[in-house]
């Protein structure tokens, strides 16, 4: 369960970095509009939610996130 778990991570990301790349040849703004939004933390709090159930995780990483920007 948890290697489907993370080929299904794997893939999302390479899906969301390739669509940036493809969607840069045509539409600057556009791909550097979705590039700079947040959705490696926006990501990885659905994935830790959705593997831990536990508020508390996510809690500290988005505090952790905000203390590292």
């Amino acid at each position: 369960m948890k290697s489907v778990q993370f080929l299904i991570k794997t893939i999302l990301s390479a899906l969301i970095i390739a669509g940036v790349s493809e969607i840069a040849k045509k539409f600057n703004f556009l791909a550097a509009l979705l590039a700079s939004l947040p959705l490696t933390s926006i990501l990885a709090f659905f994935w830790l939610y959705r593997e831990t159930r536990d508020l508390s995780k996510i809690q500290n990483l988005s505090w952790s996130i905000f203390w590292l920007i």
